[in-house]
């Protein structure tokens, strides 16, 4: 109950949503996704005699976007400008132009400890959503 308790108090910050492209994303063109860093939380709890901490650390990102979903183990790394050819280690490909909300779903392990030992708790969630346009581009090629 103290566990509980400990965990119901927890404040865990909204996933904050990257993608690159930054802006407007492509079709055709891998979109990179992946959250920003998500600092791993603590909360405790007390009776007479007896405290328990409570651990809550980000593990896993679900995406839902275009109609598909993308299950991730992490939460994504970041484009990186120094190797531009790298695949996402989390991404999708639009294929077709418009409107989208790309939504994240974050979960998050809980675990607690303190005397008598310790436990796995039930994992939270949080949530975010973003707006976003997927537009084409044309090329032309003029080589001869």
């Amino acid at each position: 109950m103290l566990a509980a308790t400990a965990r119901a108090s927890m404040r865990l910050p909204a996933p904050v949503i990257r993608t690159s492209p930054r802006s407007d994303l492509l079709v055709g063109l891998p979109t990179w996704l992946w959250v920003e860093s998500q600092t791993p939380t603590t909360a405790s709890a007390s009776v007479p005699g007896m405290t328990l901490s409570v651990s809550a650390r980000p593990i896993a990102a679900t995406w839902h976007l275009d109609g598909v979903v993308v299950s991730c183990p992490d939460l994504g790394m970041a484009y990186r400008d120094d190797d531009p050819v790298a695949p996402p280690t989390c991404g999708h490909t639009f294929t077709r132009p418009g409107e989208v909300t790309i939504r994240v779903s974050v979960r998050w392990q809980v675990t607690w400890s303190g005397d008598p030992g310790s436990g796995a708790l039930p994992d939270l969630t949080t949530t975010a959503a973003l707006n976003s346009r997927v537009i084409e581009v044309g090329a032309l090629n003029t080589g001869g």
